[in-house]
Formats: C-alpha cells, sequence, structure tokens
C-alpha cells in the first residue's frame, strides 16, 4: 500500500474525462509490474531468510546435542 501512495504523485494525468483521472496506459502497466516484482521479491526474500534461520536453527540444535551426550 506505501509503494501505491508513494507512486501516485509520479503518474500523468492524461485528462479529466466523465470517469474522472484516466491515466495513461503505459504508465499504469510500468505500475503494475513495478509492483509484481516488488511483491515477487518480497516472497523470495522471505524464503531465503527462512531457509537460513532453519539451518542455523539445525545447527545450533546438534551443537546443544553434542553437548548432552
Amino acid at each position: 500500500m506505501e509503494v501505491v501512495i508513494a507512486l501516485v504523485p509520479f503518474l500523468r494525468l492524461v485528462k479529466w474525462g466523465a470517469n474522472g483521472l484516466q491515466y495513461d496506459l503505459a504508465e499504469s502497466v510500468f505500475v503494475t509490474g513495478f509492483l509484481i516484482v516488488i511483491n515477487f521479491l518480497n516472497r523470495h526474500f522471505i524464503f531465503l531468510l527462512q531457509k537460513l534461520w532453519m539451518r542455523l536453527y539445525a545447527k545450533i540444535f546438534v551443537i546443544k546435542t553434542m553437548k548432552l551426550i
């Protein structure tokens, strides 16, 4: 949501129409693509963080288990 709000001032208004504000199609496609890319990167980054955390947790578990033996 914050990304959309931040990008709104940069959209160029083409005209005032009967339907209200109308934006250039190319800019709408650009903004949509930009949001899709950010969403993909966010999901991928979260996945990588979870993967790294599980590896670290497994190492800590092994070390604690070795100390108990």
